[in-house]
């Protein structure tokens, strides 16, 4: 018998319009092939004739795009009060084409002004000379900023639905005796008894979902001199999950993402702003590092799952906390260790310790280079592997400004991706290079953090893993999808920050930018706003010198569709 093997191949247009395209892996097609004629759509899964045998477009729901409603209309659905007229919907991935969406626009009011609107669709057909859709969701007009916020979510394939999650969280925190599973933990050997102790956290106004705090004590070793000891407390977020049993309902969110108007929570906030929290008042289970301190050097570090009673949960620098006497003692001691470090050529993670800013810095980057020894040694986990090219320089011998010079140097030469241990390169931009460093003490906010959480509690006999565990923990095998997701979730917050602050289009603003990098053929300047911590571009046919200060306006066109047209900025 014989066989016929049929090879698929992916059909990629390089523009909506199919101009051009690429066929992945490269086959020789027929010489009458035509994607339009065969109605294709991006990512097609085609065969050797051209043909279509799978759609992922097609199947898609909620495509993000604008229904353009200042334009013309394409015809009606059919006759009488109930037909709806065809609008040209322009999605926002620039290889789909352009969609007809039936759409009843009956604004009540007796304004005539007519302005976009952002949508959500799914493709219907292709039958006629364009395709058609239906519209799933209509977000709102694109001239409101809220509008916009939502529909970066969607284009970046951020908005995952936490409705399951939800659910399922406040049924079970409703349901369930957390004092009884903390007498457990600690009858069982698998928690130690830390509520007598003095905790703070330090966080910026107007936190709830506390992920860290810390506390200072002291003890004798068995010559009888003093051992100082500073531990930090992490959420212990696994084993919540696992109390709960809630693993199996973890969404593929990946961050918490902050937006100038709210805060998209990775977890649902019964869990991020409720029992995870290390609230002050409350008892918890906390992760700590206790780091023992004798003569000024670190000469030993352990971990343990505690019990806890956060004392106080005090804001960045304010008063109280500048005369609490524990944040004194961890503010000298620290300042201790940092000049020991610097003079016996030991890893100090700042250069100095200024303000309770710089205090808790230095202990988080302490956890996360520490416990990525612990992975390490465990070949698991997930690492933050930060790279820098030292052939390259600013490209410029004036003076610049620290900060700014840090800037052009991390923002041209460095590159940083989350990998796996056999791929890990350590973080090269802490400390003068780290060998090695995993996140772990943001766990309520970054799903990384609970990954690498659980590994080290797994490999210390405190957390049992289960197969709903492990389905989360394969995380661990798509490098690739978590770090584009990561990516997209600082452009969107990114976008959106500058759109928030520019705000009010009839107040034109004035900012001050360095010029950064700069394309000849284009005369398209690269702009680094140090206010904003934004990199923008210009184009202009005025000459500024590279690296200098110039002053800018920003102008506000709201009822423009993308970030690039809504905000535009002009050299003073």
């Amino acid at each position: 018998m014989n066989y016929t093997i049929i090879y698929m191949h992916y059909f990629f247009p390089e523009t909506r319009h199919y101009l051009k395209w690429n066929i992945e892996p490269h086959i020789i097609l027929p010489k009458d092939f035509c994607p339009v004629k065969e109605k294709l759509f991006p990512g097609d899964e085609i065969n050797n004739a051209g043909k279509a045998e799978k759609s992922p477009y097609r199947e898609k729901r909620n495509i993000p795009g604008v229904l353009v409603l200042t334009g013309k209309t394409y015809g009606t659905t059919g006759k009488g009060k109930s037909a709806r007229k065809y609008y040209k919907c322009v999605p926002y991935d620039i290889r789909l084409p352009c969609i007809l969406i039936p759409y009843d626009d009956n604004r009540k009011t007796f304004s005539k002004h007519t302005v976009n609107i952002f949508v959500l669709f799914t493709i219907k057909c292709w039958e006629n000379k364009h395709p058609e859709g239906v519209l799933s969701n209509v977000i709102g007009k694109v001239d409101i900023s809220e509008n916009f916020y939502e529909y970066e979510l969607y284009c970046k394939n951020l908005f995952i639905s936490m409705r399951s999650f939800n659910k399922a969280a406040k049924n079970k925190t409703n349901n369930i005796n957390m004092g009884e599973h903390i007498s457990l933990l600690l009858n069982g050997g698998k928690c130690s008894n830390r509520k007598d102790r003095h905790i703070f956290s330090i966080d910026p106004e107007g936190t709830v979902d506390i992920d860290d705090a810390m506390g200072i004590t002291t003890a004798k070793d068995v010559i009888g001199e003093e051992v100082v000891i500073i531990s930090i407390y992490i959420a212990n977020v696994p084993q919540i999950l696992s109390i709960l049993n809630l693993w199996r309902e973890m969404t593929g969110r990946v961050s918490t993402i902050y937006l100038p108007n709210k805060k998209v929570s990775m977890l649902p906030t019964v869990l991020s702003e409720g029992i995870m929290s290390l609230k002050e008042g409350e008892t918890r289970i906390a992760f700590a590092m206790d780091i023992h301190i004798k003569r000024n050097s670190v000469i030993d570090v352990a971990y343990s799952n505690v019990i806890i009673d956060v004392t106080k949960n005090y804001v960045y620098d304010e008063k109280k906390l500048l005369v609490n006497k524990d944040y004194n003692d961890i503010l000298s001691t620290t300042r201790k260790i940092i000049d020991y470090s610097k003079t016996n050529s030991i890893v100090s993670y700042v250069e100095t310790v200024e303000d309770s800013h710089d205090i808790v810095a230095y202990y988080m980057m302490m956890m996360n280079h520490m416990c990525g020894k612990e992975l390490k040694k465990m070949e698991a986990g997930i690492y933050r592997s930060v790279t820098c090219d030292h052939s390259e320089s600013t490209g410029t011998n004036t003076p610049l400004p620290k900060d700014l010079k840090n800037f052009v140097n991390i923002w041209k030469n460095t590159h940083s991706e989350y990998t796996t241990y056999g791929n890990q390169k350590g973080h090269e931009l802490i400390a003068g290079g780290l060998d090695v460093y995993a996140q772990i003490t943001s766990p309520i906010r970054r799903l990384v953090d609970v990954i690498n959480m659980s590994y080290i509690q797994m490999n210390m006999g405190l957390l049992d893993r289960t197969p709903e565990m492990a389905a989360v923990l394969e995380t661990e095998g798509r490098m690739d999808s978590l770090n584009i997701s990561m990516r997209n979730i600082r452009k969107v917050q990114t976008n959106c920050a500058l759109l928030g602050y520019c705000g009010d289009a009839s107040t034109d603003k004035m900012v001050e930018g360095y010029v950064v990098g700069y394309l000849e053929q284009d005369k398209e300047y690269t702009i680094y706003i140090p206010l904003l911590k934004l990199i923008t571009r210009i184009i202009s046919d005025g000459t500024y010198e590279m690296h200098n200060k110039y002053r800018y306006s920003i102008h506000v066109f709201n009822e423009e569709n993308s970030l690039h047209k809504k905000i535009r900025l002009q050299f003073c």
